[in-house]
This record gives C-alpha cells, sequence and structure tokens, in this order.
C-alpha cells in the first residue's frame, strides 16, 4: 500500500468531515492505528480545521437587535 498516495487522496480530510461510509470509517480508523504517518496526518487536518473553523466563525446576532 502506497500510505503518501492514500493521504493525499482526500479521505482522511472526507473522514474528518463525516462523509465517508461505516466501511469507509473503519478503514481510516484502522490505517490510523496501523500507520503512524497516517494518524500524525489526521491530527494535522483536525488542527487546520479547527483552526479555519475558529478564524472564520461568524458571532450569532443577538434577536433584540434585528
Amino acid at each position: 500500500m502506497d500510505i503518501q498516495k492514500y493521504i493525499s487522496s482526500g479521505i482522511l480530510e472526507s473522514y474528518l468531515l463525516g462523509m465517508l461510509s461505516e466501511a469507509e470509517n473503519r478503514e481510516v480508523e484502522r490505517y490510523a492505528q496501523e500507520f503512524p504517518e497516517v494518524k500524525k496526518e489526521l491530527t494535522a487536518i483536525e488542527e487546520a480545521l479547527e483552526i479555519y473553523a475558529q478564524t472564520n466563525a461568524i458571532a450569532p446576532i443577538h434577536p433584540d437587535v434585528i
């Protein structure tokens, strides 16, 4: 298996965004346990998504302001 090709396939991002089937989720989780580089990339992507979400967050508008 080509781990770098797997990592660059976009499946890890899809996993973190909840876009995979149960079988695909299990595959990603298994590979994350078997291959440290997959686990490391999952962590890096998760951190990047969190930073993106915080950076682009919009404060809710209070109902009395409308």
